[in-house]
């Protein structure tokens, strides 16, 4: 049985050889949600609320085997994050893994997670942030595939010892996605749209409408601050090429 807070699974479609990895975003349990249907439900039910410390914090509670580095991982976690956390007020706080915290990103696969080994095909799947749920806030991420920064091809040594290429799938794209549900976001029927369901259409930065979305639930970032996000998130992805 599912739990009541799931919202979304990425799937993984039939590989394509000419062209990179494709997957979708499948809506569980909710619908997809216009801008201002968003903002009415919001007023009926109330939004998230934020903690007296103006911040919200998230952890990583273990890695992914892709990554030769073990700060990769911590790398495309913030990068996808920041591209939230640089439009709204509060602040996003790294916490160490042993301590609780609003938004939790997990590595698991088919051997030890129930939906991984009931439907391998699924990429990632998130909760919503519902306050006293027993999973809030959580993004998993399917270790049995091949996890990059960019989606780009890698070279791995295969089990006959030879070098080969092989396709990746794109850790920020999947994230960002995932994560927007995580801070109480619906899927958007916007194809262009971050929270859109469909990848392939999707634009690579967050959209008006998708900043409009995460505004109107936690209020809007300073100018000043936001600049210096931006250059900041501008300048880790020029410096780690992705």
């Amino acid at each position: 049985m599912l739990d009541a807070n799931l919202i979304c699974k990425a799937i993984a479609l039939e590989p394509d050889h000419a062209t990179n990895n494709k997957f979708r975003f499948e809506s569980v349990n909710v619908k997809a949600e216009t801008l201002e249907e968003q903002i009415e439900e919001d007023k009926q039910f109330g939004v998230f609320p934020i903690p007296q410390t103006g911040k919200l914090t998230y952890r990583l509670l273990n890695h992914s085997s892709d990554f030769d580095k073990k700060n990769k991982n911590r790398l495309g976690m913030n990068y996808a994050l920041t591209q939230w956390d640089i439009e709204i007020e509060p602040d996003l706080k790294y916490v160490p893994m042993e301590q609780s915290s609003d938004i939790s990103i997990e590595f698991k696969n088919g051997q030890d997670d129930d939906i991984f080994k009931d439907e391998p095909n699924v990429l990632a799947y998130a909760y919503l942030p519902i306050a006293g749920a027993p999973l809030r806030g959580i993004v998993r991420v399917n270790d049995d595939y091949e996890w990059s920064l960019n989606g780009e091809a890698k070279s791995i040594t295969n089990e006959g010892g030879q070098r080969v290429n092989i396709k990746t799938w794109d850790l920020i794209i999947v994230l960002r996605h995932e994560l927007g549900h995580t801070f109480g976001l619906p899927h958007s029927p916007n194809p262009n749209n971050t929270m859109s369901t469909n990848y392939e259409i999707m634009s690579r930065h967050n959209t008006d409408e998708d900043i409009a979305r995460i505004r109107a639930k936690y209020g809007k970032r300073n100018l000043i601050s936001r600049r210096y996000m931006a250059f900041k998130s501008w300048l880790t992805r020029k410096v780690n090429g992705f």
